[in-house]
């Protein structure tokens, strides 16, 4: 599971285990641990290798296959590893990826929730790939599943000082600090820099929305989530955000609070210390549903509330 597969394979082969899931310059060292190594019983020179490598913050599949490429190509020149769009193109358990022929290899590259697998047909040095090795090389991802949520990942801990928490995210998410100390008004209106963002899928159309207000001497919570929802000129209709008494009550760092879900948006509210902190994960113009739920319950869990570290108003 270290690489965030399922296979099914002939009980007769014999299968060395890698024992670390490494970076992408980890992956080119071509060091044993960063793969597994299955042995067909009656091809001994033959060695089928999987491994499988996050992205990076900000790097596109493109920018990805780029890279792994280029030493290749430096030391031996294009033909023993092909651009993408030379490329045949496949699907494996609905993860759409291409495989492809380089000097003594048949390949195979796929890209699940920002992960990239590669699977190699690998003959002995100076041995042309023929029709038969990029057949068996199906066969073998025939029995290939993508289970990336099982791989592990490294994680971090973002330490929020505008808005008083912190959360651990994976150490590959990017992140975009918010730099202002955000008001009621600011939140309504999603000012961007008010808030952190954070980007666990790659994408701009997907984002993790956190900050927190200081809530004024004499205002009840009450009065705030009154305010938050009818004030600003993006009343609780306009965003799709239901009654109180339908909002489902959620936990994070051991703090009650609420989540409910808007036009395009899951959020969660909390009041710990005099602030009232508000997370939400946003897919703007798109349906929200159970998976969104999930996805911000996750962010949730890794959460914990600072407020006496929070910039001062």
């Amino acid at each position: 599971m270290i690489f965030g597969y399922v296979v099914t394979y002939d009980a007769a082969w014999r299968l060395d285990a890698g024992t670390e899931s490494g970076s992408l310059d980890e992956v080119l060292s071509g060091e044993a641990r960063f793969f597994d190594h299955f042995h067909p019983d009656d091809l001994p020179s033959v060695e089928v290798l999987v491994t499988s490598a996050l992205l990076t913050a900000g790097t596109s599949e493109d920018a990805f296959i780029e890279a792994y490429r280029r030493p290749v190509v430096q030391a031996y020149g294009e033909r023993c590893s092909p651009p993408r769009d030379q490329w045949a193109p496949l699907t494996i358990s609905s993860v759409a990826g291409g495989v492809y022929a380089g000097c003594n290899y048949v390949e195979a590259m796929f890209f699940a929730e920002r992960r990239a697998y590669i699977v190699t047909w690998a003959l002995p040095f100076g041995t042309e790939p023929g029709e038969h090795d990029r057949q068996s090389l199906l066969a073998f991802l025939d029995g290939f599943t993508f289970e990336p949520r099982l791989a592990p990942v490294a994680t971090t801990t973002f330490v929020s000082s505008h808005y008083g928490y912190e959360v651990i995210v994976r150490a590959t998410e990017a992140v975009t600090a918010g730099h202002v100390q955000a008001t009621l008004e600011d939140v309504q209106t999603r000012r961007v820099d008010a808030l952190d963002r954070f980007y666990p899928f790659g994408t701009m159309e997907q984002v993790l929305l956190a900050t927190s207000v200081p809530i004024r001497d004499g205002m009840s919570n009450a009065a705030w989530i009154s305010r938050y929802l009818d004030g600003g000129g993006t009343a609780a209709s306009d965003r799709c955000i239901p009654p109180q008494t339908e909002w489902n009550v959620v936990t994070a760092d051991g703090r009650p609070g609420w989540q409910y879900t808007g036009c395009d948006f899951v959020e969660a509210l909390f009041f710990v210390g005099g602030r009232a902190y508000v997370f939400a994960f946003a897919k703007p113009g798109q349906a929200i549903g159970k998976y969104e739920w999930m996805v911000l319950a996750g962010f949730l869990r890794g959460v914990t509330f600072r407020p006496d570290r929070a910039a001062p108003a």
